[in-house]
């Protein structure tokens, strides 16, 4: 058996081993940033390197790291040229080297931070977001060579935008320009606004984003357009809108999207399919402004042009006017002169009409005259001539027709009196009234209560059933 070691000379036999293996090199290292902590105050950080399984992603190489004042600094120029802090969860390429103490055990400590890695990093990562979203999207975007075309580049804008939703945080500087220069107008424009918040703050907020649009797009006929504004904050809070989730929302959305989220050098992939991306919120207010403003100059030329047009036609119609009233001044003059002497001349004829009409008819009255004075005293002679002979037969002949006539109405009246009910119920018949109607057939009568009336009363019956003289129906009666 070898002999013991105590732990401390063990340490330092591991101590210059590392020493001797790694001395004072500096190391270039891919891993995973876990368990970040930053002292601000102190300059310092704290963390592990870990290396992840591609498949499991189960962890299978893990140091702890820090980083002091020269890291920190790292930190600092790393965020200000890839505008990220650096984060849990995020890939880096560190230069690293190690350090072993016999107390504090193994550690890395950080040199460096190489910001080109991340940046291809996160420019990978943009651009499998953009092939993703060509992938899965075909109905909705394509390439066309030099950037991307979205449903949403393609949507007309409403000839007036009035009503506004806005996705920002309520507590944003960004809102508050964007709300200001929109109804703080030279034009006096008035706008209904309303404000669907959201924190912005991060990448896992994208979500969020992606159902405030949803809430919008299922009150969609309340709006004309989608507002997306940011101001201020950090520059990584710029990252969420790189999600494909809001991407692809926004890329499919059915009202143009407006963003203006506050972001001078990059541009989002948000920006890349909206509608109308712009650089700052006030920028997007100042859009709509623009827009409104274009529709009311055309509608302010329109008007002038329509303004010169009706003056022209008013000159024109005016002259025509003034032509047209000389023509029938002088043409009522003509005609008035031509009415003047047909009249002269109707009236000389309807005189002389009137007069030989006149004397015409004072002859044909005195030859009417002439003939009623001789006509009924011989029309009487002749009517006189015609009845003479028959006023000695008249009064017999008229007394033979009287009492002939009064033989026939006599005899007829004794057969009515035959054929009357009364007769014919005396001579045994018997009459049946139901509903308060006759019936006078076997087909008219129907069960239920009826009466039967003789020549010296009535009597009432209950009809059950009745039958035909062909046997389809039967009927009783009951007293």
């Amino acid at each position: 058996m070898n002999q013991a070691l105590r732990l401390s000379e063990f340490a330092r036999l591991l101590a210059d081993g590392i020493q001797r293996q790694f001395g004072d090199r500096d190391w270039w290292v891919i891993a995973e940033v876990s368990n970040l902590k930053v002292y601000h105050d102190r300059r310092q950080l704290y963390f592990h390197l870990v290396e992840k399984d591609a498949d499991t992603r189960s962890i299978s190489a893990e140091v702890s790291c820090v980083g002091f004042q020269e890291a920190y600094g790292q930190t600092l120029n790393f965020k200000e040229q890839t505008g990220r802090d650096l984060d849990n969860g995020m890939e880096v390429l560190m230069r690293v080297s190690v350090s072993f103490h016999a107390v504090r055990g193994l550690k890395l400590l950080m040199r460096g931070l190489d910001s080109n890695f991340t940046l291809g990093q996160m420019q990978q990562q943009r651009q499998r977001t953009i092939e993703r979203l060509l992938a899965e999207n075909p109905d909705a975007v394509r390439w066309n060579g030099e950037r991307l075309i979205t449903r949403n580049h393609q949507l007309q804008l409403p000839a007036v935008i009035q009503r506004i939703a806005v996705i920002s945080s309520e507590q944003s500087a960004g809102l508050q320009d964007f709300l200001h220069t929109l109804r703080d107008n030279e034009f006096g424009y008035q706008f209904q606004v309303q404000i669907f918040g959201v924190r912005v703050q991060g990448e896992q907020h994208a979500g969020s984003l992606v159902e405030k649009l949803v809430e919008i797009f299922n009150r969609s006929s309340a709006f004309d357009a989608v507002v997306m504004v940011r101001g201020g904050g950090a520059q990584t809070d710029f990252l969420l809108y790189d999600a494909y989730p809001l991407v692809k929302a926004v890329a499919r959305f059915p009202l143009p999207v407006i963003t203006g989220i506050g972001h001078l050098k990059d541009v989002s992939l948000t920006d890349s399919v909206a509608h109308a991306p712009v650089k700052t919120p006030t920028k997007a207010a100042e859009f709509i402004l623009a827009h409104n403003r274009r529709f009311e100059e055309l509608l302010s030329a329109y008007m002038q042009q329509t303004l010169v047009n009706v003056q022209q036609k008013v000159r024109t119609h005016t002259r025509w006017l003034t032509q047209l009233s000389l023509e029938l001044r002088s043409e009522s003059s003509s005609r008035l002169r031509e009415t003047q002497r047909t009249a002269t001349q109707l009236r000389e004829n309807f005189s002389m009409a009137v007069r030989q009409s006149l004397q015409k008819a004072t002859s044909q009255l005195q030859i009417q005259q002439l003939r009623l004075q001789t006509l009924p005293q011989s029309k009487l002679e002749l009517q006189h001539r015609l009845f003479s002979p028959l006023a000695e037969h008249f009064p017999p002949m008229v007394l033979q027709l009287i009492t002939r006539r009064k033989e026939a109405l006599k005899q007829m009246a004794n057969l009515m009196t035959l054929l009357g009910p009364e007769s014919i119920l005396k001579r045994g018949f018997v009459m049946v009234e139901q509903q308060g109607r006759m019936i006078t057939s076997i087909e008219a009568l129907e069960k239920g209560s009826a009466a039967l009336i003789f020549a010296g009363g009535t009597a009432t019956i209950e009809v059950v059933d009745k039958t035909t003289k062909y046997g389809q129906e039967g009927t009783k009666r009951e007293d």
